[in-house]
């Protein structure tokens, strides 16, 4: 989901070439368990050739836009490079006594974070509840920061594709 507004959620489908006539299901899934159900619909699409993607049923509405690769890396490179940024930050930051059990403030500063790693990883075709379980393995703990968080962001990096390739859709 988007950092700031747990309503939205950003999902791509890489390396995608889609021609008249070729269909598109999407199954949408609670993975946090929050809304207490794990489904929360299904739409069926069928590419016209007119863009963007809008379609809808009764649980949710759906906007996707086509993004040429270059686009692509470029918007995934930009929200890497913000993630890293503001996890530096928090690193620099008064960093929470190891014994004491009030980890608070930290708590609010990373979740900032965990919404920025997740959109940049979300952009790059990460699973969100994927990624989110890495994150909560490490939550508060700084010296996970310095090793597995960035270790993921290496990840991600590493996942982003060449450019040159098809067409992503976002």
């Amino acid at each position: 989901s988007a950092p700031d507004n747990r309503n939205q959620t950003y999902f791509t489908v890489p390396a995608v070439d889609l021609a008249v006539g070729d269909a598109l299901v999407i199954h949408l899934r609670d993975e946090d368990g929050i809304l207490g159900g794990d489904r929360l619909g299904r739409v069926e699409w069928v590419y016209d050739g007119t863009l963007p993607l809008q379609v809808e049923n009764e649980d949710f509405n759906l906007s996707c836009t086509f993004l040429e690769q270059e686009a692509v890396n470029l918007a995934g490179a930009e929200a890497i490079l913000l993630a890293e940024a503001n996890m530096a930050e928090a690193r620099n930051a008064i960093a929470p006594d190891p014994n004491e059990r009030d980890f608070g403030a930290f708590d609010v500063r990373f979740d900032r974070r965990r919404g920025e790693v997740l959109q940049a990883a979300a952009w790059l075709g990460f699973e969100h509840g994927d990624v989110t379980r890495l994150l909560n393995q490490y939550d508060g703990l700084q010296e996970a920061w310095d090793g597995a968080v960035n270790g993921m962001l290496r990840e991600i990096y590493d996942a982003l594709p060449p450019l040159g390739e098809v067409s992503h859709l976002v």
